[in-house]
């Protein structure tokens, strides 16, 4: 898939060179000017890095102290060496992001990866397919579902496409959608169950075709768990472990087809 795959992301990125995006995450927000689709994770580093040190420059200028610079620099320099460190490949390992918010956005086993970081309560993930970035998404709860979607409305203009909590009643917003030039855009209210809400941004031909991949490989999202297949299979002996049971610390029940154990002789009566 991967020569496939840079193949397509090629063409894509050849048929628009270096125009505007009308969808491009940094007019929503400017600090992400400059992150570019369809590049390395090498380059999507070297952002992430710039951007911290821009951010702490401005901070250092504010200041006289020097003590204060001194500070500041420490945490600049101990922040750009952490960029990276939240980084997984999605192989089929067992994964704390199989039962996050993040449930839905992988499938093991197809050549994925994510980069997380945190700022401050929000919360940034950069997904990658055979390391092409093409997939940004950004969670959190600094703002409500209305006020979000008319947020990005007034940047990027009213959604193609609206879902609404009350179907009948055309009230509350579930999820929002935008389609225009190479990016898509969406934003879903997560609340109910992961207390965020989270926008994505995608490089639209990119992301048709991992999910693609997922479909091929017989996937929805992350994909089946592979404790699930492990559970399904069935044992290698009698006395196996369920491996569902050993995670939740159920106790498993007894083998039904077992003999019973053997019952004890009662005591003789003594005869007077």
């Amino acid at each position: 898939m991967r020569a496939r795959f840079l193949a397509l992301v090629a063409l894509v990125l050849v048929a628009s060179p270096a125009r505007s995006e009308p969808l491009d995450p940094g007019r929503f927000d400017p600090s992400w000017n400059g992150l570019e689709f369809g590049v390395t994770r090498e380059r999507v580093l070297a952002f992430l890095q710039e951007r911290i040190r821009q951010r702490y420059e401005a901070r250092i200028r504010e200041t006289r102290d020097v003590a204060v610079q001194d500070r500041l620099k420490r945490a600049r320099d101990a922040e750009v060496a952490g960029v990276g460190s939240d980084f997984v490949a999605f192989t089929g390992q067992q994964t704390g992001w199989d039962i996050s918010v993040m449930r839905g956005e992988f499938a093991h086993g197809t050549g994925e990866s994510m980069l997380h970081i945190q700022e401050e309560k929000v919360h940034y993930y950069f997904f990658f397919i055979n390391d092409v970035f093409y997939k940004f998404i950004r969670t959190g709860v600094d703002r409500p579902m209305a006020g979000l979607v008319e947020d990005l409305s007034r940047v990027y203009g009213p959604p193609a496409q609206v879902e609404h909590q009350d179907a009948e009643a055309r009230s509350g917003v579930r999820r929002a959608q935008w389609e225009q030039g190479l990016l898509g855009l969406s934003v879903e209210d997560r609340t109910r169950l992961y207390q965020c809400l989270l926008v994505r941004w995608v490089l639209r031909a990119a992301d048709d075709a991992v999910h693609a991949e997922w479909e091929k490989a017989r996937t929805t999202g992350p994909g089946v768990n592979p404790i699930v297949h492990e559970a399904a299979e069935p044992p290698a002996s009698p006395d196996a472990a369920n491996p569902v049971d050993e995670i939740l610390g159920r106790t498993p029940p007894q083998d039904q087809t077992s003999p019973p154990p053997p019952k004890k002789p009662g005591k003789k009566k003594r005869k007077r």
